[in-house]
């Protein structure tokens, strides 16, 4: 049945393989679902394939079905949240440092969790979280087995943090059955190292994706050099490579080996068990890491390993000393066989047989693990069976057929059928690099053994499913309790008392009574007089077992109540609600009424209840916006993004202008200003006269007002003239210097840094031709003629002193208060204030220590336009320079005006620190 299966699942691969998501193949055909006969325009837009040579002739691309149902199974597939951060991660660092004897890599650990933050795990970028032990599928060890769940459920297979859930395998399997792939696990063990166990023991609430945090923040704590009780271990395994039994599989990293809890050899890079032979040998190491000293290898448990070495494997027999030049010969014993001789260094090799032939096509020999690596090659696989341990290993001498010859077509080889084969198929994931090896036979391989250690029991024993609920404890008819259990295993066997929470949970329930009421019926007409009180009764029925009629139920039959009985008088039909009476664009009340007639249909007086009825009703608005009017011009410069504006007006019902509406009365876009053309500026004045008797002035190349490069404009951007007059002799006097400074300046302003303390002044002087001085020229004649001399010269002064108790300012103006116009009308006045304040401790002060200035200021609005909102403004500009006032200024323009009137702007002033000079009559 598995090799029938197997070949359903090849010859499915094989068609998809095939198609290859297009139309090209068309030996394969399975009618379109929209009908096998279409014409070839209704065939394609059916997203169905066309070739008319023979039926049918519309047929469905079966790559894109595949791609289709992978889709629809992953969205499916519960999803995994990603947690919020890492901090539950990190909040151990110190803990688990704490832990290690090695305080330098206590250290290392605080700091590298210091700075991994959530975007680092590299789960969060795929949308599920990675498992960091790639185990082959053919290797792997069914996590909480106890619980089928964890097979679908990634929420429930990752309750344990060494169970990873394999996405991809998932959607293969939800296709082709859950017997795909030899019926491997989708949730299995991947990291499960002591030390692994018990850092993420520490961490809660545990989430999948902190499986990456821990391996990346925590480094150093898998390495087994600081794992003391395991190092002694591990360096005799190292060193006795016969007994040394392979751990994994065939190119296992570093970090795979340690995080399954095994000893990793840099010098061959081989990952082996800690060595049984070496237990009891070892002194007692003390226990100063604080971590478990026993290891647990689920793998070594999984049901597809052999009980015992198999002895119809057949036997290599008599292995004579190593050493001479023997040969191997007499070969037999596997289907006839001949003896192979002639091979030098390994004398007295028995024949390979003696035992009982098996049927070498069973599947189950690839699920085996390797006790001992394979390479390829004959002398390879000899020298794997001769170094195979002894204890804790069994031999497979059937590896030797693939030496003899092999070969493989739709997963069968020499050496039978690989349930393992597999295609890659167009829309579905790729399992190729998760089947590496996976159809190789294992000349050393491991029997079925419990792991050793206690890691697998204790925190991570699980709760299996929960039953269904017993039946109702209570008495009949009575409340009662319902219960429901579940087991607590560890590894397939019980573990109780070893999970977290509870084995039970009950519920409150009724129990059936033995005779139950029936609903109770409506209450019939009101019986008694004309308009006086009368009565109205109600029934119900009495059932007991099978729904049969019963007289044993407690309480009445009957029950009754108080009525009136209609008048003699009688309402006649509502009339129609009126119109709807408040005010406009507000709720209003619509009111109808009924008459009262005797029962010879003349008013009476005497009906029950009221005459009229109202309801609520809405009346229309009292004004509503007209329709907006087109944008203006765009506010920006050449070519810049900017804002238009347009506006809308408010009509009211009379058709006046209103200020009821709900809304904005304009409405802003961004627009593109259109570009400016570059143009030249304005010559600049002209320059000093040369020595050749020319001077020169610049223009620069502008656009929109802003200096661009000057070959955007046509022309030059200098000019050079003969100077005016007559020019300077060439030759200097005898005796005299060519060039020679003139006087300096006056010093200029004190400036600095910030606005108070010291500065500096600066004073100026020119270079002059011959000394003359209308003959300046560029001081560099100077410095170079006269050696250390500058043309300016600077010292330092002092500024006004910085603020200090006695020392007031203004605060920023407030934004304008609602516009508030009178009533009838759209025009009012706006206010802003401002508040004085000494800048050292933000105290509020009278406003008479501010002056010059004033701490409310108005302007004018127009309700109507604005929707009664206050206006909003741009960005304020810069201050303006400190007047003789010792004032400075800025300003800002109204949103959505031109920026054109005086009204459009928002004008602010505050004092500053002048020269104590420029102030003095003024300040």
């Amino acid at each position: 049945m598995r090799i029938f299966g197997a070949f359903c699942v090849v010859a499915l691969i094989a068609i998809i393989d095939r198609t290859n998501g297009d139309c090209s193949n068309t030996d394969q055909r399975q009618a379109c679902s929209s009908g096998g006969n279409l014409a070839q325009a209704e065939c394609r837009q059916a997203g169905c394939c066309f070739e008319g040579s023979r039926p049918p002739n519309c047929f469905l691309n079966i790559t894109l079905i595949a791609a289709i149902q992978a889709v629809e199974v992953l969205q499916a597939l519960p999803t995994v949240t990603p947690p919020d951060d890492v901090e539950p991660v990190k909040r151990v660092a110190s803990t688990v440092g704490a832990r290690l004897d090695d305080r330098t890599a206590s250290s290392e650990i605080e700091q590298r969790a210091l700075g991994f933050g959530t975007n680092s795990l590299l789960g969060l970028t795929l949308n599920f979280p990675v498992c960091p032990v790639n185990v082959p599928i053919c290797q792997r060890a069914r996590c909480n087995p106890t619980n089928p769940l964890a097979e679908t459920n990634p929420l429930i297979c990752y309750e344990d943090p060494r169970c990873c859930f394999d996405k991809d395998l998932y959607v293969h399997k939800a296709i082709f059955g859950a017997g795909y792939m030899s019926n491997a696990p989708v949730c299995f063990y991947g990291p499960t190292s002591s030390r692994y166990v018990d850092i993420a023991r520490l961490i809660t609430p545990w989430n999948p994706f902190f499986q990456e945090a821990v391996i990346k923040i925590y480094d150093s704590a898998f390495n087994n050099v600081l794992n003391y009780q395991q190092i002694a271990l591990c360096a005799l395994t190292n060193a006795v490579s016969l007994l040394a039994k392979q751990c994994g599989w065939q190119g296992i990293t570093k970090k795979e080996c340690q995080l399954m809890g095994c000893c990793y050899s840099d010098s061959n890079s081989f990952c082996a068990y800690p060595s049984d032979q070496t237990l009891g040998l070892l002194p007692s190491f003390p226990t100063g890491a604080g971590f478990a000293s026993q290891e647990y290898y689920p793998e070594l448990e999984r049901p597809q390993n052999p009980l015992t070495c198999e002895a119809n494997n057949g036997g290599i027999g008599g292995i004579g000393g190593i050493g001479g030049i023997g040969g191997i010969g007499g070969i037999g014993g596997i289907g006839g066989i001949g003896g192979i001789g002639g091979i030098g260094g390994i004398g007295g090799i028995g024949g390979i047989g003696g035992g009982n032939f098996i049927n070498p096509t069973t599947p189950s020999m690839f699920d085996r693990l390797p006790c001992k690596s394979t390479t390829t090659g004959t002398d390879a696989i000899f020298n794997t069976l001769l170094t195979c341990p002894t204890v804790g290993c069994c031999t497979n001498n059937y590896a030797l057929i693939s030496t003899i010859g092999n070969f493989s077509l739709f997963g069968y080889t020499a050496f039978g059928f690989c349930p393992y084969f597999y295609f890659p198929i167009t829309g579905l994931p790729d399992l190729t690099s998760k089947l590496t090896n996976c159809c190789n036979l294992h000349a050393c391989y491991h029997p079925r053994s419990s792991g050793r250690g206690s890691n697998g029991g204790g925190f991570y024993a699980s709760w299996g499913v929960w039953g269904a609920y017993g039946a109702c404890s209570g008495a009949c008819g009575s409340t009662g309790q319902q219960i429901r259990s579940r087991s607590c295993t560890r590894n397939g066997q019980s573990a109780a008392g070893q999970c977290q929470g509870a084995a039970t949970s009950s519920r409150p329930c009724t129990a059936p009574t033995c005779s139950n009421w029936g609903l109770w019926g409506g209450f019939g007409a009101c019986q008694g007089s004309c308009g006086q009180l009368g009565t109205q009764y109600r029934r119900r029925v009495c059932r007991g077992y099978n729904n049969q009629p019963s007289n044993t139920c407690p309480g009445a039959s009957q029950s009754s109540r108080r009525c009136t009985v209609p008048s003699c008088s009688n309402w006649q039909a509502w009339g129609a609600f009126g119109p709807c009476d408040g005010q406009c664009g507000q709720l209003g009340t619509q009111v109808r009424q009924r008459s009262c007639v005797d029962r010879f249909n003349r008013p009476s007086q005497t009906c029950i209840g009221s005459a009229t009825s109202s309801r609520r009703c809405q009346l229309p608005a009292c004004a509503t916006w007209g329709i907006w009017g087109a944008y203006g011009n765009c506010q920006a410069s050449c070519g810049a993004i900017g804002t238009q504006t347009r506006f809308r007006t408010c009509t009211g019902v009379t058709g006046a202008p209103s200020n009821q509406c709900g809304g904005s009365a304009s409405q802003n876009r961004n627009c593109r200003a259109p570009s400016c053309p570059a143009v030249w500026g304005n010559w600049r004045s002209w320059g000093g006269c040369q020595l050749d008797c020319t001077r020169t002035r610049q223009r620069s190349c502008t656009v929109g007002g802003r200096p661009t490069t000057s070959n955007r404009c046509s022309g030059s951007d200098s000019e050079r003239r003969t100077c005016p007059g007559d020019c300077l002799s060439q030759e200097p006097p005898n005796g005299q210097p060519w060039v020679s400074w003139g006087s300096y300046s006056g010093y200029g302003l004190c400036t600095g840094t910030g606005t108070c303390g010291v500065g500096s002044q600066t004073r100026y002087r020119r270079c002059f031709y011959l000394g003359r001085p209308d003959s300046r020229i560029g001081n560099d004649y100077c410095t170079f003629t006269y050696p250390q001399t500058q043309a300016s010269e600077s010292r330092s002064c002092n500024r006004n002193p910085c603020p200090t108790q006695s020392t007031y300012t203004w605060t920023i103006w407030s934004s304008f208060s609602q516009c508030n116009s009178p009533p009838g009308s759209c025009q009012g006045m706006q206010t802003s204030s401002r508040t004085c304040i000494n800048p050292v401790t933000q105290q509020q002060v009278g406003s008479v220590h501010c002056r010059p200035g004033v701490d409310t200021r108005t302007q004018s609005c127009n309700s109507c336009s604005t929707g009664s909102q206050p206006p909003t403004y741009g960005q304020w500009s810069n201050w303006g320079n400190c007047g003789v006032s010792c004032t400075r200024t800025r300003a800002r323009c109204r949103t959505g005006s031109n920026c054109r009137l005086a009204s459009d702007w928002d004008v602010d002033s505050e004092s500053c620190n002048c020269n104590l000079q420029q102030c003095i009559g003024r300040c």
